[in-house]
């Protein structure tokens, strides 16, 4: 069950991420690099990844809502150069 809750939510943050670059028009800013187990990659425009940051930590702890309603999930955040487990 933990599990295959942690999939819906990976998989449904990922919608999310993608219809927010769509909706905002940020194709220019924003590139959904990867997803890997309950990771989202993306890479953001200098300028834009402090905001995105936030904007991407929103949109992850919106989609555990979703499957987890108590709110009791969180999400982690984090702008490197280069990629970092």
């Amino acid at each position: 069950m933990i599990q295959g809750s942690a999939a819906d939510i990976a998989k449904l943050s990922l919608v999310l991420i993608r219809w927010y670059i769509k909706d905002h028009n940020l194709r220019d800013k924003v590139l959904i690099v990867a997803q890997v187990h309950d990771q989202n990659t993306t890479f953001a425009r200098e300028d834009f990844a402090e905001e995105w940051k936030h904007i991407l930590t929103n949109l992850m702890i919106e989609a555990g809502k979703v499957v987890i309603p108590n709110g009791l999930l969180g999400a982690e955040t984090s702008i490197t150069e280069r990629w970092s487990k």
